[in-house]
């Protein structure tokens, strides 16, 4: 079985919905999934692309990606990639897929000059944890992971004006 990890290209863009669509069902989040091939395509190769996204194939079969986006720790002074998204879907996983895919993504920040990765875990995904502390990732039990959107966001940009 060879497994390929590749930078994705435009062409690329359906199969990576598919595989997002996937991500929100496992994680039981279809309900937020509105997410469209434009706007993936704007976010990774449009004018103001901002995001990177890599994909595990095996053989021909898409199993897997990963999305990233840049970002800056100031209290450190630290370039780093924020891992947005790491899915391999189920019947590949245990084959070493997804270690393939943040090593890319971590090869990918090092050309960008970061030093690290940063990334969320949904607490009951006991086998993303495993997975990520095996890597030797750090949890802070400090940190919260907070939201403003939707309306809140609407109703701040709209008094700020």
């Amino acid at each position: 079985m060879k497994v390929t990890v590749e930078k994705i290209g435009p062409q690329d863009i359906k199969v990576l919905l598919g595989l997002i669509e996937d991500f929100a069902a496992f994680e039981e989040m279809q309900h937020t999934f509105t997410v469209t091939e434009q706007t993936l395509h704007e976010v990774l190769f449009g004018k103001e692309a901002f995001a990177g996204a890599i994909l595990a194939k095996v053989e021909n079969e898409a199993v897997g990606y990963a999305l990233y986006y840049p970002n800056f720790s100031s209290f450190r002074g630290e370039r780093g990639l924020f891992l947005e998204d790491l899915y391999v879907k189920q019947q590949w996983r245990g084959l070493k897929i997804g270690h393939k895919l943040i090593e890319a993504v971590a090869i990918e920040g090092s050309r960008q000059n970061a030093c690290r990765l940063d990334f969320l875990v949904l607490s009951w995904n006991q086998n993303a944890l495993n997975f990520y502390n095996s890597l030797g990732a750090e949890h802070e039990k400090e940190d919260l992971h907070l939201k403003i959107r939707s309306d809140a966001f609407k109703s701040l940009v709209a008094s700020g004006r």
